[in-house]
């Protein structure tokens, strides 16, 4: 993979991830303090991936263990982040406690089954990591997919949390394709690099855009307004 295009894309997404995180906090993360934590963490391991990759040139199987660590400590985040969406979506509908109780019951079992199963199966760490990373990223997916079918289906729906929960969807999608194709082969460690990277870009450009329109009155609310005099 040529360094040139590694370095550039790295470049695209530090200075993206610092443009959503400027936004964010010049204005609404006491809104999305979730989202704050989630950017810094990302932050973090972006620089620190970055740095052990250019300071060798290549990833050695000791740099492939952090990358799968911070990798999954990342995934764990945005898992919060998901359920943080979704009980800012529902918090206000009682009707639906059972779902927000099922979303994170969900969570933790696939986080604690895929740890324990990939234990028992005696994998090497990075595949035990990818494993594990792989199936939490699916379930943020099908949570975040939960998510958008309860906003958009009830009618009322806070539409920054939409696009927030849509640039998810499209990078859950992006990265689930790349850890399936680092794990069925590392031929194709190439192509997964582009796919996860070019979705990750995508979405912080549409958290981007998110964050700097100005907030708007659910669309429920609309519906809910008495009628002039």
């Amino acid at each position: 993979m040529p360094e040139e295009i590694v370095l550039t894309l790295a470049a695209l997404s530090t200075a993206l991830q610092l443009g959503v995180l400027s936004v964010l906090v010049r204005g609404r993360w006491r809104e999305f303090p979730t989202l704050a934590v989630y950017l810094v963490g990302m932050f973090a391991a972006t620089v620190v991936s970055n740095s052990l990759y250019f300071e060798r040139g290549a990833w050695s199987a000791g740099m492939s263990r952090y990358y799968w660590v911070l990798e999954t400590c990342v995934t764990i985040l945005l898992t919060a982040l998901v359920l943080s969406f979704v009980q800012r979506a529902l918090d206000k509908r009682p009707s639906k406690a059972p779902t927000v109780r099922l979303v994170i019951g969900g969570a933790i079992l696939v986080t604690a089954g895929s740890i324990l199963y990939e234990l028992a199966a005696s994998h090497a760490f990075g595949m035990l990591m990818a494993n594990v990373t792989r199936n939490l990223g699916f379930w943020v997916a099908v949570a975040n997919l939960v998510l958008w079918m309860k906003m958009i289906g009830g009618g009322e729906f806070d539409r920054t949390v939409l696009m927030l929960s849509g640039g998810i969807g499209l990078q859950s999608a992006g990265h689930a394709i790349a850890t399936s194709l680092t794990i069925l082969s590392y031929n194709m460690a190439a192509l997964a690099y582009y796919a996860a990277v070019v979705s990750h870009l995508l979405c912080l450009l549409i958290w981007l855009k998110a964050l700097r329109a100005a907030p708007k009155r659910p669309r429920g609310d609309a519906l809910k307004r008495p009628a002039a005099c």
